[in-house]
């Protein structure tokens, strides 16, 4: 009985870390609000917050396989995308 309740107690707490990760779908949409924050406020130290942030979450997100654009694009037309061949790819790895 003891054992059955130590199980069921381990996989609810994985069942509950599960259901609190964020969808690609949320972190997008953090991601787009921490660059307008990050590249419009006022306040330099919110923006300073909001940059760092932004950072996290496109970390995040390409650790998910989604890319920020696409080879050979201008800034303007990058969009977020599930990586393929032709997308640009980060690389901490390396300096810019």
């Amino acid at each position: 009985m003891r054992a059955a309740l130590v199980a069921f107690a381990l996989v609810g707490s994985v069942t509950v870390a599960r259901a609190t990760e964020p969808t690609v779908k949320q972190l997008l949409a953090a991601e787009a609000q921490a660059t307008r924050t990050c590249q419009g406020s006022a306040d330099p130290s919110r923006a300073a917050e909001e940059c760092s942030r932004r950072d996290r979450l496109f970390g995040r997100l390409s650790q998910l396989g989604w890319c920020f654009g696409m080879k050979g694009q201008t800034q303007g037309q990058k969009e977020w995308h599930p990586c393929g061949p032709n997308s640009v790819r980060s690389n901490d790895l390396q300096p810019d």
